[in-house]
């Protein structure tokens, strides 16, 4: 441990920008804490409940969804508000693709939108029906143009090729009951954490065929 700062109620997620500065989503809170390398922090509105925080790759941008709120919130490095955007039914989580591509769960809307965000604002560029499902977790595999998804509703697993701005839909695995997913970069093995009696799930696509 290197140091610590205090941040806001229930803080969710988090991302770090170019600079160094670590945006910190306090959910309960309806804000976000930028806390500087030196310690020091600085409170900035955020959309009402804000769940997922994802950096853009570059560190250029890093963007908020707000839950209750129901729009995604782009920031510059610096930490300055670029633009808000609706961001579908009820969305939860946010995860960065290549470039300026941002990916979020719309949970109650049954799909993954697709947003372009930048230090000149932000805008959604497409919507990929997930089939219903209740989808949750998301993983992009940014080296195989993959971004996967857990269904909650359904207890499965499935992938979308990213082509274009709208991912376009690939395969679907039977899991243990997910909740969160991530992806190993080095490998596109896909580990499913469970939320029944502590099961985690590991599945390579590449091998499944």
């Amino acid at each position: 441990m290197v140091g610590d700062a205090p941040v806001g109620r229930q803080p969710h997620d988090v991302a770090v920008a170019a600079g160094g500065l670590v945006f910190v989503g306090d959910e309960l809170g309806d804000s976000v804490h930028i806390v500087a390398p030196d310690g020091t922090s600085r409170i900035v509105p955020a959309p009402v409940q804000p769940g997922g925080v994802a950096g853009s790759d570059d560190g250029s941008t890093v963007v908020v969804v707000g839950v209750r709120g129901r729009r995604l919130e782009a920031f510059s490095a610096d930490g300055r508000s670029v633009g808000s955007v609706a961001s579908g039914v009820g969305p939860t989580h946010v995860e960065a693709g290549r470039g300026r591509l941002f990916y979020v769960a719309d949970t109650q809307g049954g799909a993954i939108l697709a947003f372009e965000a930048g230090p000149d604002g932000v805008r959604q560029v497409g919507r990929t029906s997930t089939g219903g499902g209740a989808p949750y977790g998301l993983a992009v595999d940014a080296a195989r143009r993959r971004v996967c998804v857990s269904l909650t509703e359904t207890n499965q697993l499935r992938s979308f090729r990213i082509d274009g701005d709208e991912p376009k839909a690939e395969r679907t695995w039977p899991t243990v009951r997910p909740s969160d997913v991530v992806v190993d970069g080095s490998t596109g093995r896909v580990v499913i954490a469970g939320t029944a009696e502590g099961q985690q799930q590991l599945l390579d696509p590449a091998a499944s065929g």
